[in-house]
């Protein structure tokens, strides 16, 4: 019989690796390597603003799908644990940058980050409690 650790599953290691993807790009545009790849996919899904929008949408949602059900229920967690994390990286990220001459701080980047991290968690929600009721 096969125990999963309460705090880690194989999940994570998807978050883990789309948190790393969006480390590698800001660190890309930070020490301007390879950062024209990464200016040119903000140009064609439509902008900073909308690449922001879609990674903090597809991590939020990761990480609460990835989240280990036992936290989920826990009525003291309004958000899982991972969530916060993430939360507190997204903000620290953007905060750092304005440490970089070749970068600019962006409330807005911030912002839409927060939501967007927020706003994915909340799909992925109210997805469950869809199946859970369907079911």
């Amino acid at each position: 019989m096969q125990t999963s650790h309460p705090v880690f599953n194989r999940r994570v290691l998807l978050v883990l690796l789309l948190v790393m993807v969006g480390a590698c790009a800001s660190l890309a545009k930070t020490l301007n390597i390879g950062a024209d790849l990464v200016l040119n996919t903000e140009l064609a899904l439509g902008g900073d603003l909308v690449l922001h929008g879609l990674v903090a949408i597809t991590l939020g949602y990761a990480t609460y799908w990835a989240t280990p059900k036992q936290y989920l229920f826990i009525p003291f967690y309004k958000f899982p644990p991972l969530l916060y994390l993430m939360l507190c990286l997204v903000v620290i990220d953007e905060v750092s940058q304005a440490f970089f001459p070749q970068r600019q701080f962006s409330v807005e980047d911030m912002v839409i980050n927060v939501i967007g991290l927020l706003f994915g968690a909340f799909c992925c929600r109210c997805w469950f409690k869809f199946r859970q009721n369907s079911l």
